[in-house]
């Protein structure tokens, strides 16, 4: 193969001689083999700036070709595959070893793009993705999307801008292509990308990197993923890679890939998802020679509880099974079996951080471990799961700042104040706050811990002193009272645990926000406070971060009076006021807390029904609003795949599924409350019912190949509403509703946006 060097200026066109470059103060290298690009240097006073690599196989990762040019400010990956008579350039540019974008492009025979799609990770705002039609003489006709899929511009100025473009063309386009982004490739063919994580291990204790901080590291892993499921991990070490895992998910064997052949690798078939337990059939290779096979499960809390290994001509070596989370600690970990299943172990080491405790099976019999729900499991080497009857099928832990607001254990760890919630089975478990009172105390990790647990079958404690389960705050005496959940609690003495300092009662809704809370002194009973809280904001626990920062915090004195009004509209800065001031500037309005229910202590319990709950997961979708310059992210909150809830700005949009009930959804006490129900869909037309705000009823019909909509009232109050189009425009027709022929400009309604969102319903 032939080496040959290009010089050339920044437009790639101008070819220079070697001896012309100390004429230009910038200039690119083009590295060939034969006829193969394969780098471009960037070149600036002399200096390299940035280099651009063409790499046809997937043998190498990025990180070893950053590895290869860390002395380099900028480094472009650009791999090349191949789609038919198309062609796929994956390019990712690196800053000082941190991604600066990622995208795919599509070129088409004669080499031109005809698609972007660029590529964010969590927490980045996504760029429109792109498509380009092509024309005569160079001309071209750009289209923007969203990440969605869905085009900036609305359906009929797309196909206005088609139809003008392509009589200026001979190409013959095929218009549909253009209509949404995806497919990307006119084939068909769909390009799945991914995601990373890095991670790093000091001491034992796994933490989550940046790219940048892994090039520091002495060993690290990649961990990628495909739409957040785990596909594959890269082991790295001295800036190689030194191992992969595999992850399978379908029943079809994997074939190890060439670039693998040098390293060790781990094969992991799914067998198995049941009850929170995950069965995995592993395959181990070492250099390409297959070395062993086995058998392993892990729990809700991803630990090994049973591991099964097999010889080479796959008959059982032995089997181990250690302890599974079930919501206490289980400590006995290590029992061995033979290849018939039949437990052979002695005896169990039970790690006390010292020398350790020696558990005699003998004395495990005969305390009747072995006939428990729980020993059961571990009698003999079958079942590989658990079948106990109060398992842990969901476990989440949530950490919260001050404020009650949602962040990350990362971020919660740099905080001298932070709070970790555990959940099992979508039920409150723990709730820890974390303080530290200095600089040092941070540093080092070091926090005063202040515990509350909840024992949702405890219903009586008559001996406090006997009761081993709770730390500080105790909740027990779980009860439902008008669809809301109700505990009483009990404080420990903090210098007497067997002591009781303070009682009180405290009330939830369904999805564990608190609603009331009163507290007394235990020895004499005397109110000490009570407090109400009215949120303005629906939030699931895990869903999304606004926590308590949307709502308004009613407190109440030792004599049962209101004291004051804590208002967390505003994020990070609650506002206080006294009662006084609070009433004399609200009160006159529709304020939310101007209710008998918030204005005494005589029932903890509101008087309207709790929403049942929902596990919602949470998506961002974006929209164009006409007039702005940038694009209006919507929450959206789906449950079972299906849009229930929406928020844009102040509008709340909620859509009923069949035989449901405005109360089946948790709609919150808001102006600007929009409902769906009875929606019906076809390829030509959606139809629904819509009630806004419980004032005004009427029947949509959209149709989807016009772009326009009719509205039915089914309350027109003499004749005096009306519906009209207020603005067509490029991104979306823009509808209004009039009262005897005055515009209610918050009731406007952008059509392209309700039916991406009825799609989604």
């Amino acid at each position: 193969m032939r080496q040959k060097i290009i010089y050339t200026l920044k437009d790639k066109e101008t070819i220079l001689n070697e001896d012309q470059l100390h004429e230009h103060t910038s200039y690119l290298k083009h590295f060939y083999c034969d006829v193969v690009l394969q780098k471009v240097e960037e070149y600036a006073f002399g200096k390299l700036l940035s280099a651009e690599l063409y790499i046809s196989e997937d043998n190498i990762t990025d990180e070893e070709i950053l590895f290869e040019n860390v002395f380099v400010t900028a480094v472009t990956i650009i791999r090349e595959k191949l789609f038919q008579k198309y062609t796929l350039l994956h390019k990712t540019r690196y800053y000082l070893f941190t991604r600066q974008y990622e995208n795919y492009e599509i070129k088409d025979s004669l080499d031109r793009i005809i698609s972007i799609l660029n590529v964010y990770q969590k927490g980045e705002q996504p760029d429109h993705n792109k498509k380009t039609m092509h024309g005569d003489n160079g001309d071209k006709l750009d289209i923007y999307y969203f990440s969605s899929g869905n085009p900036t511009f609305k359906k009929s100025e797309i196909e206005k801008k088609l139809s003008e473009f392509s009589k200026n063309c001979n190409e013959k386009n095929d218009d549909s292509y253009y209509l949404n982004f995806f497919p990307m490739i006119p084939s068909g063919e769909i390009i799945e990308t991914e995601t990373c994580k890095y991670f790093s291990e000091k001491f034992g204790v796994e933490k989550e990197v940046t790219l940048q901080e892994a090039f520091f590291k002495r060993s690290f892993e990649k961990r990628i993923y495909r739409n957040n499921i785990h596909q594959r991990t890269i082991r790295f070490s001295g800036f190689k890679v030194y191992s992969k895992d595999y992850f399978v998910y379908d029943n079809f064997p994997m074939t190890l890939k060439l670039e693998d052949i040098n390293i060790n690798v781990t094969i992991n078939y799914l067998r198995e998802k049941r009850d929170g337990f995950t069965k995995w059939e592993i395959e181990e290779y070492k250099k390409n020679i297959f070395t062993g096979k086995r058998i392993e499960v892990f729990d809700i809390l991803d630990k090994s509880i049973f591991r099964q290994i097999f010889d080479l001509k796959g008959n059982v070596e032995f089997t181990r099974k250690d302890a599974y989370y079930d919501g206490d600690d289980n400590e006995y970990d290590g029992f061995y079996y033979d290849e018939n299943g039949v437990l052979t172990t002695e005896y169990i080491t039970i790690d006390d951080g010292w020398s350790g405790e020696d558990v005699y099976i003998s004395d495990l019999r005969n305390r009747g471990f072995f006939n428990s729900d729980y020993g059961k499991y571990y009698l003999s080497a079958k079942p590989e799961i658990p079948e106990s009857r109060f398992l842990i099928k969901s476990y989440r832990e949530i950490y919260r700042n001050h404020l009650g607001e949602i962040i990350t254990k990362e971020e919660a760890e740099e905080l001298y104040e932070y709070i970790e919630e555990i959940f099992e089975n979508d039920l409150p478990k723990n709730k820890t706050t974390y303080k530290a009172f200095s600089k040092k105390d941070l540093k080092e990790k070091t926090y005063k811990q202040y515990t509350e647990s909840y024992h949702h079958h405890v219903k009586e404690i008559p001996n406090l002193e006997d009761f081993y389960l709770g730390r500080n705050t105790i909740y027990y005496n779980r009860r439902l009272e008008n669809t809301y959940i109700v505990y009483d609690f009990l404080v420990r003495d903090v210098e007497d645990f067997s002591q009781v300092k303070y009682s009180g009662t405290v009330v939830y809704d369904n999805f564990y926000r608190l609603i009331s809370k009163i507290t007394f002194k235990e020895r004499t009973k005397e109110l000490i406070s009570g407090q109400k809280i009215h949120y303005n904001f629906f939030e699931p626990h895990h869903t999304t971060d606004k926590g308590s920062a949307e709502s308004i915090f009613v407190n109440f004195n030792h004599k049962g009076e209101i004291e004051n009004y804590v208002d967390r509209s505003k994020p990070y800065s609650p506002d206080f006021y006294s009662k006084e001031k609070y009433e004399n500037e609200y009160f006159f309005s529709m304020s939310a807390v101007n209710q008998p229910y918030y204005k005494s202590l005589k029932s903890l319990v509101p008087e309207e029904k709790a929403y049942p709950f929902k596990e919602f997961e949470q998506e961002t979708m974006y929209f164009r609003k006409e007039g702005s310059h940038w694009d209006t992210g919507i929450d959206l909150f789906m449950s079972d795949s299906k849009l229930k809830i929406a928020l844009d700005d102040n509008c709340y949009y909620y859509f009923l599924g069949e035989n449901e009930k405005p109360s089946d959804l948790p709609i919150i006490d808001s102006n600007f409350n929009i409902v769906f129900s009875n929606i019906k869909k076809s390829a030509y037309k959606i139809e629904t019912d819509c009630n806004y705000d419980n004032k005004f009823k009427m029947h949509f019909i959209i149709s989807l190949d016009s772009g326009t909509i009719e509205c039915q009232f089914e309350n027109n109050f003499d004749n005096k509403l009306s519906f009209a189009l207020l603005q067509s425009a490029d991104y979306s027709d823009l509808y209004s509703f009039y009262y005897d022929d005055k515009r209610m400009a918050m009731m406007d309604i952008y059509l392209e946006l309700i039916i991406q969102l009825l799609l989604k319903a």
